[in-house]
């Protein structure tokens, strides 16, 4: 299962968790950019600012994200939703379920949830690795010939 994850997500969290966040601030919540190459974008809507950039940096690697039926795609971590994600991040095989059903996480509960994983230096380094390192095989048409290809051109 996490291997599939890591498959799925990574090129996208291995570039955008690299690069620092920028905010866009009112006072209860804000909406969190990253430039990962095409200029900034915005990555996670109407934060809480009770949430540090280093929640969201170590929760952007450790979290799934998870569309629901009523079209809402939020990052998710121990069955409570975190962060709203822009509406073009939806996946197409959404969950049947809704997100109001999700209760949203709040910034102590992320902090406890988040210390039981490694810290966000060490996930970013696992990430960087896999990144490095992650390879798949494919034939060609007459599969007698395999050729080691990077993830994003395998697909």
């Amino acid at each position: 299962m996490l291997l599939l994850k890591l498959l799925a997500v990574a090129p996208i969290l291995i570039s955008a968790s690299a690069i620092p966040l920028t905010e866009s601030t009112n006072a209860t919540t804000r909406d969190v950019i990253m430039d990962i190459g095409n200029g900034p974008e915005v990555k996670y809507r109407k934060v809480p600012a009770t949430y540090t950039a280093q929640d969201i940096k170590h929760a952007d690697l450790v979290g799934m994200m998870q569309t629901y039926v009523d079209g809402e795609t939020w990052l998710t971590l121990n069955g409570k939703r975190l962060f709203l994600m822009p509406e073009d991040a939806a996946d197409p095989s959404a969950s049947s379920e809704l997100a109001s059903n999700w209760p949203v996480m709040k910034a102590e509960e992320l902090r406890e949830a988040l210390a039981k994983f490694p810290p966000y230096k060490d996930v970013h380094a696992q990430w960087m690795d896999v990144a490095t390192n992650l390879t798949l095989t494919k034939r060609t048409h007459s599969g007698c010939l395999r050729q080691t290809v990077g993830y994003n051109e395998a697909f």
